[in-house]
């Protein structure tokens, strides 16, 4: 008479949903490492904290995708990347510094009070990371995702040849 819900294959394919869109948006391939032709330093070391943030999300949407076993240990050191590097985002990005490479949206500079508060939300999300448990990463990193996608959709050029984060 009652239908048994499955919690764990519902959590499953709702994760998988998830995963596909953050990989859809934050690209694959080798060509993440290089440097894409910038040449301006500042702009640069922007690509390298983005490269290194989306290691580290990688890191922790493929354990709780299944791709990957969790791991304590290195989920919390993917963690604590996240909440560096998104501590650094706004210092990495208080110079107006352009670059023909640059995927930042001038928009960026003149709605900074904007970009401060998302910023500071996907700061938070990552101190909010919990990877005691796969329900636990499974029920946090979501809020990760949406802080990385929040700023990405509103301050970043999709135009380009190359995808860092």
């Amino acid at each position: 008479m009652f239908k048994r819900v499955n919690k764990t294959s519902h959590l499953n394919r709702r994760w998988v949903g998830y995963v596909a869109a953050l990989m859809l948006s934050l690209g694959l391939g080798n060509a993440l490492m290089a440097d894409h032709g910038v040449t301006n330093k500042r702009v640069k070391a922007r690509v390298e904290l983005m490269t290194s943030q989306k290691g580290a999300l990688s890191v922790l949407t493929d354990m709780a995708a299944g791709r990957r076993p969790l791991d304590k240990q290195q989920a919390r050191s993917a963690r604590k990347s996240l909440i560096n590097n998104t501590k650094s985002i706004r210092k990495a990005f208080k110079r107006i510094e352009m670059d023909p490479h640059s995927l930042a949206r001038p928009s960026l500079w003149t709605n900074w009070e904007d970009f401060e508060l998302r910023a500071s939300s996907a700061h938070k999300a990552a101190k909010n990371l919990n990877t005691r448990s796969m329900n636990n990463l499974r029920r946090s990193l979501p809020a990760m995702i949406q802080g990385c996608h929040s700023c990405h959709d509103r301050y970043k050029r999709h135009d380009k040849g190359f995808i860092t984060h």
